[in-house]
């Protein structure tokens, strides 16, 4: 049976996305740092600077990502991550 890897905090992650191009999320492709597991209290504004909560994640699925060249936190599923250094999920 495969292991499947998990995330920790301080992880150096590629954002991956497997879904056909014309699907993929915003930021795949990009590099970041694991800053910790997202939290159904945690929050962002959404691109109509509308307050959202994550109140439907599953916690320890949903991992807080600071990618390179950008200022802000951006939560990112562990099913959309992989080690930039060993490229598994």
């Amino acid at each position: 049976m495969e292991t499947i890897w998990r995330p920790s905090t301080g992880d150096y992650i590629q954002v991956w996305d497997t879904m056909p191009s014309s699907c993929r999320i915003q930021n795949h492709g990009e590099y970041g740092l694991i800053v910790g597991e997202s939290k159904k209290t945690d929050s962002f504004l959404n691109d109509r600077g509308v307050r959202v909560y994550l109140k439907h994640i599953i916690e320890g699925e949903v991992y807080k990502v600071l990618l390179d060249g950008h200022d802000e936190i951006v939560h990112v599923s562990q099913y959309w991550l992989r080690n930039a250094h060993g490229g598994h999920r």
